[in-house]
């Protein structure tokens, strides 16, 4: 049995979305849970053995860096969903939480290391946040 484009898309994306929307959630869960357990290592550090590396690098992790890796796992999970639509508009916001996760995770770099080139990339991503905004008023407008 063959399927055409749009027959396949419709057998399989309300799936994918189903699939897609139990992903995030999960990462809704596991977020705050992570940033609690981030929060216990640091008022109580003597809870950290040398055993226990994944507990010291989570510790050590600066709580933006955390939070924009989510992101980017989120925003991934929202682009492999769009292999599953049938246009690209699905596209825009994902696009756009990546450039947010990217400017926290630039933004969680040591002050000291910040430089022009830093802040250049975070002016950018921040204006093409802007301009994905428009974008995606525009097409809403159509």
């Amino acid at each position: 049995m063959t399927y055409t484009a749009k027959e396949l898309v419709k057998k399989w994306e309300p799936r994918a979305k189903l699939c897609k929307t139990a992903l995030q959630m999960m990462l809704g869960v596991l977020l705050p849970l992570t940033l609690a357990l981030k929060a216990v290592l640091w008022l109580r550090p003597d809870l950290m053995s040398a055993q226990e590396p994944i507990a010291r690098a989570l510790a050590q992790s600066p709580t933006l860096k955390v939070v924009g890796g989510v992101l980017l796992v989120s925003t991934a999970i929202d682009l492999a969903y769009m292999l599953f639509t049938p246009g690209p508009d699905e596209a825009v916001e994902p696009v756009m939480t990546g450039f947010a996760a990217t400017v926290l995770i630039l933004l969680s770099q040591d002050q000291d290391k910040l430089n022009y080139l830093n802040i250049t990339e975070i002016a950018a991503l921040t204006a093409g946040i802007g301009f994905l905004f428009w974008v995606r008023h525009r097409f809403r407008l159509w």
